[in-house]
């Protein structure tokens, strides 16, 4: 999936210190995050960082910055059939409302699925 800060934020969000947590089927499993490749589930890591704006490129550090976008890669130890429900959540440290994204699996399930 891909993540960026709301439009007007003017800090930036430490993913070195962030909690990923799925959840499906009254299941819920913090993922650890890994940077080693390939990744070993259950597992996340940031796979691409990229820029807004045109002309521009993201920088090398892992702080998500204002006209930024990190592609995150996240394996869960358990798989998700067709149709089913499952929820991700990046929880920055001392967030008060993290951001949630609620996906169904699609119908036809392969080993990687790009969540828009």
């Amino acid at each position: 999936m891909t993540v960026a800060l709301f439009i007007g934020n003017t800090g930036g969000i430490d993913f070195n210190n962030v909690k990923v947590i799925w959840e499906t089927n009254g299941v819920i499993e913090r993922i650890p995050r890994k940077d080693i490749r390939p990744l070993v589930c259950p597992g996340w890591t940031i796979a691409g960082k990229f820029n807004m704006l045109p002309m521009e490129t993201a920088n090398g550090d892992n702080i998500l910055d204002p006209n930024e976008q990190f592609e995150i890669f996240v394996c869960p130890t358990n798989a998700t059939a067709p149709y089913q429900q499952f929820t991700v959540t990046i929880n920055p440290p001392g967030s008060v409302l993290p951001p949630v994204a609620m996906v169904t699996t699609p119908p036809m399930v392969r080993p990687i699925i790009t969540i828009s």
